[in-house]
C-alpha cells in the first residue's frame, strides 16, 4: 500500500543548521517510520547553492520531516 501513495516534492531552505547533517537525520527518520528502506521510500538531496534539502517523499512523511527540520534548524 506504500508502494503506490503518491510522492510529493518540496524544498526546504535551511537557515543555520548544516544541509548534509540534516540530511542524515532525516534519512533515518525515513527508515524507522516503515519496514521498507528510506531508498526506496524517500529521496533527499542537499543543494549547497542555496542552502536548502530537496526531499521526495509522501506527504506524511514531508510534514514529519518538515517539523523535525523546524526544530533542528535554529541558531
Amino acid at each position: 500500500a506504500e508502494a503506490s501513495t503518491p510522492r510529493v516534492t518540496r524544498v526546504f531552505p535551511i537557515s543555520f543548521a548544516k544541509p548534509a547533517e540534516l540530511s542524515t537525520l532525516l534519512a533515518k527518520l525515513g527508515t524507522s517510520q516503515s519496514g521498507a528502506t528510506a531508498d526506496t521510500t524517500s529521496t533527499i538531496q542537499v543543494d549547497e547553492r542555496t542552502n536548502s534539502l530537496i526531499i521526495r517523499d509522501t506527504m506524511e512523511n514531508i510534514e514529519r520531516m518538515k517539523k523535525l527540520i523546524e526544530v533542528l534548524d535554529t541558531q
